[in-house]
């Protein structure tokens, strides 16, 4: 071995050992920083993520977080030129395809009604649902962090919504965070707490002589409509997907 590779060498030795007892997905994410190939290290990568310079460091080295959140990974993999699977936990990886992209979306034990308003805890349910991501991330424009999965009660919404079904909620929809200066366009169905508990309605603005208002529109024509000031109305979320049993 000559003078200028015994550097490599020691810095190829060094990562192996320091890698050593760490997970598969931690010892690659250590082994190509310190390696110097993908041009990046372990304090670049954490800045590239918006987070302080020791984020990924204690990652790795102490389990902290113990996860990376899904989008961390694929920024990470692509900044690193590698496929994602590489920093996916394996217990994210057995039974599945390879190449397998999934989202999964918690089921909440809301039931919001459609009819009249019920009251529920919102704790998750144990196993949230998986779908394929591709198809999560063309339902959900604003991003899959804030989306759940919730049961619908009552015959208010139908033929719309029927009693039973499940439907996907994005709480990241810009008409949720900010009704006023992002009212709901196109006009939507949103899960919603009128100030008497959770419904599910149809959801528009309208304006008037006191300023705008919540109109809240019933699909099925037994049930009336009615309106509420912005400040009576609480939006959990916009309804994009809904699942029903045949």
């Amino acid at each position: 071995m000559n003078e200028a590779q015994a550097p490599h060498s020691a810095n190829n030795r060094a990562a192996a050992e320091e890698a050593s007892g760490l997970s598969p997905e931690r010892a690659t994410l250590l082994a190509l920083t310190k390696r110097g190939a993908s041009g990046h290290s372990l304090a670049s990568l954490s800045r590239a993520l918006g987070r302080n310079a020791a984020y990924l460091h204690q990652y790795v080295t102490r389990g902290s977080p113990r996860l990376l959140p899904e989008s961390e990974r694929y920024q990470l993999a692509a900044l690193l030129g590698i496929d994602e699977s590489a920093l996916r936990p394996e217990d994210q990886l057995v039974g599945r395809p390879a190449m397998a992209d999934i989202i999964e979306v918690p089921i909440l034990s809301l039931r919001p009604a459609a009819g009249h308003a019920s009251f529920a805890d919102g704790t998750e349910d144990s196993t949230p649902f998986a779908f394929p991501a591709s198809f999560v991330r063309s339902l959900a424009p604003h991003g899959v962090h804030q989306l759940a999965l919730l049961h619908v009660r009552g015959h208010s919404m139908t033929p719309i919504l029927a009693d039973g079904d499940m439907i996907m909620l994005d709480q990241g929809d810009e008409s949720v965070r900010n009704p006023v200066q992002h009212p709901p366009h196109p006009e939507g169905i949103y899960v919603l707490d009128d100030g008497l508990g959770l419904v599910v309605k149809h959801l528009s603005l309208v304006s008037g002589p006191e300023g705008p208002k919540w109109r809240i529109i019933s699909a099925n024509g037994d049930y009336p409509s009615y309106r509420a000031r912005l400040d009576e109305v609480r939006l959990l979320g916009r309804v994009i997907w809904i699942s029903r049993q045949i």
